[in-house]
């Protein structure tokens, strides 16, 4: 009975709670009438009495947004995010009562947008990264979430800026990937993380962080480091190198283009090479073929163009004006100053590509640079188009091929091919001598090579000591430099041979000695003792060293091909082959083979050299004489010739003149007679040589053995196979039995070929033949305007008209033109003929090539024809 009335308490218990909990009018009432403790009592009750309480908790979220009981944002945020679950469970009785109270889902949802606000000016009021996470992570739907990221990220990035590293631009953009300033992040962690890795400005730290950072959009400049400073020196190999390494480079066709120009400069010893490492081989090639052309220009319709000498277009007629230096022709630039409409001049390639837009000129350096003069200056450009540096220049020159040696008003520098300064503009003067580069700066020197410059460039450690005041370089790879009265020696690695000292320094070839006060001292010899020793004495030349020691005299070798020779008590150097020695009553003469030559005391020793000798200054023979004897012996002690004269000399390299009682003759260096002592004076001029005996003149012709008696009045002239003579104020011509080809009636000789030649007189230039026959005749004027191989062709003038002669093809133009111009080369011309129509008022312009075939014809009017005459 107790059982079932318990069960029947506990279940009216549960009923009347159901009721009361799930009314919520009470609450609201309360609640309005801002009775807000015993609403907070109400709602407690309430949600003890059930947990899924839609007015209860909607209330209380009210409550926590209201003073007293306003405590934080979050138990708003609960209360109501419960509620709404709440309501999406209740059935239709609690929606029945929710709709009593006008608790609806808009209400709830009101709310809810009422604390989001709440929760918005609370986390903005902090405005801190955290706070705006933490809405974020707990008002994930908040209509403010767009604000809200974009407030976390700038205070985010406001703090990663304040930081300023790449670490923490990296962690930026790894937190915040979708941030407004995700790019500008991205930009400063790439540029920061450059800076920082490469900021000891080192080649190798710009290769390293390539490598590890391959996509960093700093490649590009990267790269143009590398290749600025690899390049530097030994150009050829270095950029080879770089598009190995780099296959991808967008400087690809910048380094081909050098590389060409390089190449060009060797004769295109490399071209094949060069071909496999570019991407437009038909681009390449056609450079190329088009360089090998020399071009003249033509005119027609107020427009230049350009003519290959076989009369192929290279460049049609478009340009309103070129440079008065391309009328004669002969063209051989690889660029053009054009000017193709208004007066703005253009530097074009032979294809027509406009390189550089309104210069004033423009200078070729070598290797591909262009010095371009525009109206505010001077530039350096490379021919392939691209500017080496923007700096402005007084003048520019190619040093070493690789090297560009410029000036500004502030001095001289360096920069390499691709435009890296390698030197600023500062110093006073740099030279290239031998193996060395100097500069100067206010007054003093400093020292240093291509390759130890690059070195310093490469590790961007530049230091120069300018320490002494003048120098001189000896036979390129020796440096002597002056510091007051001290001086110092250096070698082609700028390592010291002789210390800097109060001495005087002296080189002879592989000889280094200097000369202080107490003696001489050598520093070229591997002898121990040698290096140690001061002597009173020496004298050095390149074969032979004689030093004077206190008791002797020693003799050394400087190629040690003798072994030394002690004991003597004199030495003279007579030149680099030989050494006079003397000891006791023994004279020698010791050769550099190790040969000797004995001597007597009668005997003198003379140096001869041959007339075709290479080196004026270095003689190749010795002559011993004693009274009328002489002997010559070559410089390796060998014997030549002997005999018993009054004096002997060389007349040729192979022949001697040689005297005997006041007359002269010829020997040859066999000691074998070729004249007979039978003249007064026998000299040599052009492989001719001259007889005089008694007043007149005759000749010898080594080469042909052919002799022309004495008998004429002045000095006899080769002409082919022929003579020309002097007799009675005429010339004339004679042939090598001294028969008369011609009367001595002319004034001026001319060859022609091998039948015919031209002769002079009061009525002008004829043509004969060696039979003594005219040809033709009363030419004023022959002019040679072109040598092609052994052809040679002449400009003539007879009646006031011009007309070409070949020596081998006769008449190429006969006589019938105003005037004429070769515009091609010597070797390959082209002849400009002009005949001017007087009635017509025209110039009809004809060009022909060197068989007399017309190329192209042409007609002017007067002033037409001003802008195409070349005026020699």
């Amino acid at each position: 009975m107790w059982k079932k009335a318990t069960t029947c308490f506990v279940f009216l218990f549960f009923f009347v709670g159901f009721l009361f909990a799930q009314s919520p009018s009470r609450i609201q009432r309360v609640f309005e009438k801002g009775d807000y403790p015993k609403t907070r009592d109400l709602i407690l009750k309430s949600i003890e009495k059930d947990s899924v309480n839609v007015a209860a908790k909607y209330f209380n979220s009210l409550l926590f947004l209201l003073d007293p009981f306003r405590q934080n944002t979050d138990s708003a945020r609960w209360f109501i995010n419960s509620a709404i679950d709440d309501f999406s469970k209740a059935d239709e009785g609690m929606l029945n009562d929710l709709e009593k109270t006008e608790i609806s889902e808009d209400t709830l949802n009101w709310q809810k947008l009422e604390v989001t606000k709440e929760a918005f000016m609370e986390a903005k009021a902090v405005s801190t990264v955290a706070s705006m996470d933490y809405f974020l992570r707990y008002y994930p739907d908040a209509p403010q979430k767009q604000r809200v990221i974009f407030m976390r990220d700038s205070l985010a990035y406001n703090e990663t800026r304040k930081e300023n590293t790449w670490q923490a631009y990296l962690k930026y953009t790894e937190y915040y990937p979708e941030s407004t300033y995700y790019d500008e992040a991205m930009e400063l962690y790439h540029k920061l993380l450059y800076e920082e890795q490469t900021h000891d400005n080192k080649l190798t730290s710009y290769i390293n962080f390539l490598k590890s950072n391959p996509k960093t959009p700093y490649r590009n400049d990267i790269e143009l480091k590398i290749l600025q400073r690899t390049t530097i020196h030994e150009a050829w190999e270095n950029f080879i190198s770089f598009i190995t390494e780099y296959p991808e480079t967008i400087y690809r066709k910048m380094v081909i283009d050098i590389l060409y120009y390089l190449d060009k400069e060797k004769g295109y010893d490399q071209y094949d090479l060069l071909l496999s490492f570019s991407n437009n081989t038909d681009s390449l090639n056609m450079t190329k073929t088009l360089e090998w052309h020399t071009l003249f220009p033509v005119y027609h319709e107020e427009k230049y163009g350009f003519l290959s000498l076989t009369g192929e277009e290279i460049l049609e007629n478009q340009f309103s004006g070129i440079l008065k230096d391309y009328y004669c022709g002969g063209i051989n630039d690889e660029l053009l100053q054009v000017t193709k409409g208004g007066d703005k001049q253009s530097l074009i390639t032979r294809r027509g590509v406009v390189l550089i837009d309104d210069i004033v000129g423009f200078q070729d350096l070598g290797s591909g640079v262009l010095l371009i003069e525009f109206k505010d200056g001077k530039r350096l450009y490379h021919k392939s188009g691209f500017l080496m540096t923007d700096v402005t220049y007084e003048e520019a020159e190619v040093m070493d091929v690789e090297w560009v040696k410029t000036k500004t008003k502030s001095g001289y520098g360096v920069i390499s091919l691709m435009g890296e300064e390698i030197l600023e503009n500062e110093y006073r003067s740099i030279e290239k001598q031998g193996d060395f580069l100097l500069i100067e700066k206010e007054g003093t020197f400093s020292k240093t090579t291509f390759a130890h410059l690059e070195e310093m460039v490469l590790e961007d450690q530049i230091t120069l000591d300018f320490d002494f005041d003048d120098y001189e370089v000896i036979g390129d790879s020796l440096l002597l430099t002056y510091n007051g009265n001290k001086e110092a020696l250096y070698d082609s690695n700028l390592d010291q041979i002789i210390p800097e000292g109060l001495h005087q320094t002296f080189t002879y070839g592989a000889a280094w000695y200097i000369k202080k006060d107490n003696g001489f001292q050598i520093f070229n010899r591997n002898s121990e003792t040698l290096l140690n020793q001061t002597f009173p004495y020496m004298e050095v030349n390149n074969g032979w060293m004689a030093i004077k020691r206190t008791d002797d005299w020693l003799l050394l070798s400087q190629h040690y091909k003798v072994l030394p020779m002690r004991g003597l008590d004199s030495i003279k150097l007579i030149n680099d082959y030989t050494a006079f020695i003397e000891k006791g009553d023994t004279l020698q003469l010791i050769f550099d083979n190790g040969k000797t030559e004995w001597l007597q005391p009668d005997e003198q020793v003379e140096l001869l050299r041959s007339k075709g000798a290479a080196t004026k200054n270095r003689a190749e023979y010795i002559k011993i004489t004693s009274d009328d004897y002489h002997k010559i012996l070559s410089k390796d002690g060998g014997f030549r010739m002997d005999g018993r004269f009054d004096d002997l000399d060389f007349l040729t390299d192979s022949l001697l003149v040689f005297t005997k009682k006041d007359k002269k003759g010829i020997v040859d260096i066999n000691g074998e007679e070729v004249l007979g002592a039978y003249y007064d004076a026998i000299d040599e001029k052009e492989g001719l040589i001259s007889l005089l005996d008694d007043g007149e003149l005759g000749c010898y012709n080594p080469r042909t053995k052919t002799r022309i008696p004495t008998k004429y009045e002045t000095v006899i002239a080769e002409f082919g196979d022929y003579f020309i003579i002097t007799s009675e104020g005429g010339k004339g011509l004679i042939d090598q039995e001294n028969e008369e080809i011609t009367p001595a009636v002319y004034s001026e000789f001319k060859a022609w070929n091998d039948t015919s030649f031209w002769a002079k007189d009061t009525s002008g230039w004829a043509l004969l033949t060696y039979s003594q026959e005219e040809i033709m005749d009363g030419m004023s004027d022959l002019t040679t305007i072109a040598e092609v191989e052994k052809e040679t062709f002449l400009k003539i003038l007879k009646d006031q008209n011009y007309g070409v002669l070949s020596n081998s093809q006769g008449v190429i133009l006969e006589p019938g033109y105003n005037d004429i111009v070769n515009v091609g080369t010597m070797e390959r011309p082209v002849f400009f003929a002009e005949q001017h129509l007087e009635t017509a008022s025209i110039f009809v312009v004809t060009y022909f090539d060197k068989k007399g075939e017309t190329i192209r014809s042409q007609a002017y009017r007067p002033e037409e024809y001003d802008r195409i005459y070349c005026d020699l």
